[in-house]
């Protein structure tokens, strides 16, 4: 069947046909959002595996949005136009409605542009109401006199499509070399944590606590603020942690990515994890939770904590635990003989506590007391780990005490005292 309305210009408005509306918004919405992904996959690698997470797929996204917006521009076949748009948007709704009902941070609509799921829920749903009151004239699904403008269409999008592909193609991050090192220049590094098992940590020599990981088990986990599967792992993990019992530590760190801020929804008060985070000056992009067990510093494993499956298998897991002393420690030794003694100290104000020197003291010459490892550095709302090697001297006939200062090099801060009693036992 033949269109049998009145022959006009594609952005015309006849009388009374209020398409014209959606005809120009909706274009503006598809271009916007298109322009934008294709910014953001120029500019940053795809996170994820699978065949929805790729590139191209991301890449023919937003050249169907531009399609969309220029078939609705040149006004060819205006009825199937609108269906194929009330389509669209409804499939848009349930996305980002499944988005919100999972507390993603942003719907992923419009690139780098946070934009949180519900607002753009409800920009989708004000579409679909718009298009679902607002109807093209025409009786006509399919017209055969119109071919010009569908020409004219694909005439701009097809060169559109091939200028917008350039920038993608010819982006390439940086990725880490098992050393460490940096395959290119480029600013944004993208990790791949699953490679690195068997590896020394390779983003130790770009993360301020990687000292602190390099002896004995930690559990280390990558972060995002308003990563949802974060969310749902961290908590987990904070109580897990707690219930270890007095007088042990679990061993878990959290490496927040950037942007760094002081109130990361990710710090417990408590100083309950190690919290470090990486360099800033570069833009890492990595699949976040990111759970790797080290020992050593070396990786022994990696899961990618996202879905309930892969949460339960780190939550399953134990957590390395060890024993440690908040403030003061009582040993039984022998004359002669040496032990060491694990301590940790908590921070948990919202600044880092910068170590300015270590005084050991004792009262006699009954033993001695050397710091084997002490922190330069307590992070804010974390924890850190001092390692003292206690020895008792072989003519020590009775029991015997010591301390050790740790010195905040701001004076406002007051010394942390770690006392060690011992027991001599002959």
């Amino acid at each position: 069947m033949a269109d049998t309305t009145p022959q006009t210009s594609a952005l015309s408005c006849p009388s009374r046909d209020w398409f014209w509306i959606p005809r120009v918004l909706i274009p503006l919405v598809l271009i916007a959002a298109a322009l934008l992904k294709i910014h953001q996959l120029a500019t940053q690698p795809p996170l994820g595996k699978g065949f929805l997470a790729s590139r191209w797929v991301n890449l023919a996204e937003a050249d169907f949005e531009i399609a969309m917006a220029l078939w609705l521009l040149s006004g060819w076949a205006r009825r199937l136009s609108w269906l194929a748009s009330l389509l669209m948007f409804t499939a848009f709704s349930v996305v980002t409605a499944t988005k919100f009902i999972h507390g993603e941070a942003s719907c992923g609509c419009f690139g780098r542009l946070t934009v949180p799921p519900q607002y753009t829920l409800m920009l989708d749903l004000a579409i679909v109401a718009m298009l679902a009151v607002v109807r093209p004239r025409t009786a006509a699904w399919w017209p055969f006199t119109q071919w010009r403008r569908f020409l004219i269409a694909w005439a701009i999008a097809i060169p559109v499509m091939v200028a917008t592909a350039i920038p993608v193609l010819r982006f390439s991050p940086a990725k880490l070399a098992a050393d460490g090192s940096l395959d290119n220049a480029d600013r944004t590094v993208l990790l791949e944590p699953e490679t690195w098992v068997g590896r020394p940590l390779p983003i130790a020599s770009y993360i301020d606590i990687a000292d602190d990981l390099k002896q004995g088990d930690w559990l280390v986990v990558l972060v995002h603020d308003g990563c949802a599967g974060c969310r749902a792992l961290v908590p987990d993990l904070a109580a897990k942690a707690r219930a270890v019992g007095p007088g042990r530590i679990a061993k878990v760190a959290l490496i927040h990515m950037p942007p760094h801020t002081e109130a990361s929804e990710f710090v417990y008060k408590d100083a309950l994890f190690l919290n470090g985070q990486i360099d800033s000056s570069r833009d890492w992009f990595v699949q976040t939770p990111a759970v790797l067990r080290l020992r050593d510093g070396r990786v022994t494993d990696v899961v990618i904590a996202l879905g309930d499956a892969n949460r339960r298998k780190v939550l399953d897991g134990e957590l390395p635990v060890v024993a440690a002393a908040e403030s003061q420690q009582t040993i039984d030794a022998s004359p002669g003989s040496g032990r060491a003694v694990l301590f940790v100290v908590r921070n948990p104000g919202p600044k880092p506590i910068v170590i300015g020197h270590v005084t050991i003291r004792t009262r006699d010459t009954s033993g001695s007391i050397v710091a084997q490892n002490c922190p330069g550095r307590i992070p804010a709302h974390s924890f850190a780990l001092v390692n003292l090697s206690v020895r008792t001297s072989s003519e020590s006939p009775a029991d015997w005490e010591g301390e050790v200062g740790l010195q905040p090099g701001d004076a406002d801060t007051p010394e942390i005292i770690l006392k060690v009693r011992v027991r001599v036992r002959h």
